[in-house]
């Protein structure tokens, strides 16, 4: 950042590592600055690029964090500055991860948002500066289109995933294609078709551990590897033409797998899948808190000023934060039953529910806790009905049930100190 401030037309106001690298990945088809180039080097030719094939855009625009520009090269993601443990860096060498952890962390988020950046970077590397950003609306398009998620379930299987058995108009049974086979069908129809648009699938499965993973993969479960992408390989069934069906993983379709930790641990899962994906650990981190709320505030019209109701609610966020860090010590629960921001989401509807044809008082700054400290009706809504029947599916096998919840309750409502 120094270099910026000295130096602003040669140096990007980028002071982490890993988002230049992100920025390199995604924008490194125009950089022509040659093999022995700087990073930064690398940055200032792409910025020339970009400002030769934009002449339209204003600096600001054209800026790495720029509302147009900033959701092709960063995803969702909290690796820091480790490009090792950085989840785009890896989708792109393994062809697959996981997101898992506690329920409500923002598993499915991450994967989305990681998705679509995959997307986008394809779409811009692959049809050019000019026509990505002169026809936006087929990008997002093409977001929309390459994406597809599945819910996991119980019943969801082999048949439902890769080929199966179903019956016919007229009443006999012939096998007909699964979700997989069919994307990987459609994929190849694109490549033929026009090559030079064709971009890659993600492939997102919620809930991954609620359904058997190495039977629903079935044949796909090798196939998925990166050195036996592109081959055919020969499934358990025929066409009608009495040929085995042949199916064929593309060298990119991207899997995003998220995974709820306490329905069943990494660890429960067989050494064969765990090695074919790359894990990612997704916590409780109270900065999610933030976004979501305000999303909610926004969206529920809550008519409360949200700069007044701020300092309460960085209580109530330490008071989650302080819940989580004795659910995590607890020997009946641990960190699997953390609860995630997600689950504290519909705070800001209590807070519109109460003040909602109130006047007077809104200005006041007591909307969670009262002058004595005491909790308000949003806060108790929140506790009785969004976490307490969580907290008491988790406890139901506890003899301390009763007391253990008091004290989650105690945790959650006491007003911090101070």
């Amino acid at each position: 950042m120094v270099c910026h401030l000295l130096y602003p037309d040669y140096f990007e106001r980028i002071a982490s590592k890993r988002h230049k690298e992100l920025v390199l990945k995604a924008f490194g088809e125009l950089d022509d600055s040659g093999d022995d180039a700087s990073t930064d080097q690398r940055l200032y030719a792409i910025r020339l690029a970009l400002k030769e094939r934009l002449p339209d855009w204003s600096e600001a625009r054209r800026d790495y964090y720029s509302d147009d520009l900033e959701p092709i090269w960063r995803p969702a993601s909290k690796s820091g500055d480790d490009e090792a443990e950085d989840p785009s860096f890896a989708l792109e060498y393994k062809k697959q991860i996981v997101f898992y952890g506690p329920p409500g962390t923002g598993k499915t988020f991450q994967a989305m948002k990681l998705a679509e950046s995959v997307i986008r970077t394809a779409a811009l590397q692959q049809w050019g500066v000019g026509e990505y950003f002169t026809d936006p609306g087929a990008v997002d398009r093409a977001v929309a289109e390459n994406v597809t998620r599945l819910q996991m379930h119980p019943s969801y299987g082999y048949a439902e995933f890769m080929v199966g058995l179903q019956l016919d108009a007229d009443g006999g049974t012939s096998y007909q294609l699964g979700a997989l086979p069919r994307l990987a069908e459609r994929m190849r129809v694109e490549r033929e078709t026009d090559p030079e648009r064709a971009l890659p699938h993600v492939l997102i499965l919620d809930e991954i551990n609620r359904t058997d993973l190495s039977a629903m993969f079935g044949e796909a479960f090798s196939a998925m590897e990166r050195d036996k992408r592109d081959t055919d390989v020969e499934l358990f069934a025929h066409g009608a033409d009495g040929e085995s069906i042949r199916f064929r993983m593309p060298s990119n379709l991207y899997i995003i797998g998220t995974m709820n930790e306490i329905d069943q641990s990494v660890e429960a899962l067989d050494f064969a899948l765990r090695r074919r994906f790359f894990w990612f650990a997704t916590p409780y981190d109270e900065g999610d808190l933030w976004p979501i709320w305000r999303a909610q505030w926004s969206e529920q019209s809550v008519p409360v000023a949200w700069d007044r109701a701020e300092p309460q609610l960085a209580d109530v966020a330490s008071c989650v934060t302080r819940l989580n860090a004795r659910i995590r010590g607890m020997a009946e629960l641990g960190p699997e039953y953390e609860l995630g921001a997600a689950v504290f989401a519909d705070l800001p509807y209590f807070v519109g529910r109460e003040w909602r044809g109130r006047r007077h008082g809104r200005g006041g700054g007591k909307y969670l806790w009262d002058g004595k400290k005491q909790p308000l009706a949003p806060l108790k809504s929140l506790w009785a009905l969004s976490i307490q029947p969580v907290l008491e599916q988790y406890l139901a096998g506890s003899d301390r049930r009763s007391e253990e919840l008091a004290e989650l309750r105690e945790l959650l409502l006491a007003a911090p100190a101070g």
